[in-house]
C-alpha cells in the first residue's frame, strides 16, 4: 500500500507510460538499463519525478540487475508493475511486458484526464453559481431595499417582507452552494490518500446510480491489462492470475477468480471467461470466435476500447446533464430575485400614481 502511495506522489500515469516505453526501447536495443536511464533521464531537468526515479533505480540495478526489484526498493513504483516486471523478467519477455504497459498506462491516463475534466466543469459552475448569488446578497439586494424604504406607502410592508423572503432564499442557496464546494474539495483530499481513495472507490462501486459506471470502469482497465499481457506471449490463465491482485472492484475480482479456477479445472478458455460472466454477451461472442481463431489478445484489446469509449460516454453524459441543470437552477434563483424586487417596486410606484 505505501508502494501506490508513493507512486501517485511521485509519478502519474503518463510518467508510468514514459517510463515503460523508454524501458522496452532500451532492451530491444540492448543496452543496459542503469546506463540507459542515466543517459535519457539524467538531464531531463523539465520532467523531474522520472529524473529521481532514474537516480533512485540505477545503483539498485547495478547491483541486482533486475529492474523489478529495483522498482521496489525505490518505492516509487505501483506494486502492479513490480510485479508485471518480475513476470516478464522470469520469462525472458521483459520488452514485450514493458512496451504493452505503456499501452495499458496510457489508457488509465486518459481515462484520469476524463475524470478530471468531468468533474472540474460542474465545480467550476458552482464556484459561478456561489459568486453570483452572493454578489446579489451583499451588494443588489441592499440597494433595492434601501430603495424600497424611502417610499412612505401602504405597500412598502408588503414589500419588505417580499424582500425579506428573496433574502433568505438566496442565503439559503448560497450555503447549499458552499457546501456543496466544500464536499467536493473534501473528496479531492480523500483522493489524495491511499485509504480515502478505497473508501472512495468503495462507495462508487456500491452506490446505485453509479454501480454500473464503476464496474465498466473497472473492466475497462482490467481489459486493458488482460491484453497487455496477452500481446505479451502469455497464456490466458497465467494473464488472470497475474492480474487479480491489481483488481479492486470486488464483484470483477470474484468473477475474476472464478474464471481462474476454472481454467485450472481444465475448461476451455472461452467457456471459462463466458461463464464468470465478465463481459456483455456481444464481447462473449468475440471471446468465444477469437479463441477458436487464436486471436485472445485482438479480441480482449478489442474489448478494452469499447468500454473506453462506454465510460467516455458516460462521462460526457454526466457534464451533458449537469450543465443545463446547474444553469437552470442559476437562473431560476436570479430570475426569482428579480421579480421579488421588481414586483413590490411597481405596486409602490403604481399606488403613488
Amino acid at each position: 500500500m505505501s508502494n501506490q502511495k508513493n507512486s501517485r506522489a511521485a509519478l502519474g500515469y503518463d510518467q508510468l507510460a514514459a517510463f515503460c516505453r523508454d524501458t522496452a526501447m532500451l532492451l530491444e536495443a540492448n543496452i543496459p538499463l542503469h546506463l540507459g536511464y542515466a543517459d535519457i533521464y539524467g538531464f531531463a531537468a523539465e520532467n523531474a519525478p522520472l529524473r529521481r526515479a532514474a537516480e533512485a533505480l540505477c545503483p539498485a540495478l547495478e547491483q541486482t540487475g533486475r529492474l523489478s526489484e529495483a522498482m521496489r526498493q525505490s518505492s516509487l513504483f505501483p506494486d502492479h508493475l513490480c510485479d508485471m516486471a518480475a513476470i516478464g523478467e522470469r520469462t525472458g519477455r521483459l520488452d514485450e511486458m514493458t512496451r504493452e504497459l505503456s499501452v495499458y498506462y496510457d489508457r488509465l491516463d486518459n481515462f484520469q484526464r476524463r475524470v478530471k475534466n468531468a468533474v472540474l466543469y460542474p465545480v467550476v459552475l458552482l464556484c459561478m453559481m456561489a459568486v453570483v448569488v452572493g454578489v446579489l446578497i451583499w451588494a443588489v439586494l441592499p440597494v433595492f431595499e434601501n430603495v424600497l424604504g424611502r417610499f412612505n406607502t401602504s405597500a412598502q410592508a408588503d414589500a419588505g417582507a417580499v424582500m425579506q423572503g428573496s433574502l433568505l432564499v438566496c442565503t439559503i442557496v448560497f450555503a447549499l452552494l458552499v457546501l456543496a464546494l466544500a464536499a467536493a474539495a473534501a473528496l479531492l483530499l480523500m483522493s489524495r490518500s491511499a485509504k480515502g481513495a478505497q473508501l472512495l472507490r468503495r462507495f462508487f462501486e456500491t452506490f446505485p446510480p453509479s454501480r454500473r459506471l464503476g464496474y465498466n470502469v473497472a473492466v475497462s482497465h482490467f481489459a486493458s491489462g488482460l491484453s497487455a499481457m496477452l500481446q505479451s506471449g502469455f497464456s490466458t490463465e497465467e494473464s488472470l492470475r497475474a492480474l487479480l491482485p491489481s483488481i479492486s472492484h470486488s464483484v470483477l475480482r470474484a468473477r475474476v477468480q472464478s474464471a481462474c479456477e476454472a481454467l485450472q479445472k481444465g475448461m476451455p478458455q472461452a467457456d471459462a471467461l463466458i461463464n464468470a460472466k465478465l463481459f456483455t454477451d456481444s464481447d462473449n461472442h468475440l471471446i468465444a470466435v477469437s479463441a477458436r481463431t487464436g486471436a485472445m489478445d485482438s479480441a480482449a484489446s478489442g474489448i478494452a476500447r469499447r468500454y473506453d469509449a462506454v465510460v467516455a460516454d458516460a462521462l460526457d453524459q454526466v457534464v451533458a446533464v449537469a450543465e443545463p441543470a446547474l444553469i437552470a437552477c442559476l437562473t431560476v434563483v436570479i430570475g426569482a430575485v428579480m421579480l421579488s424586487v421588481m414586483i413590490p417596486l411597481i405596486r409602490i410606484m403604481g399606488s403613488l400614481g
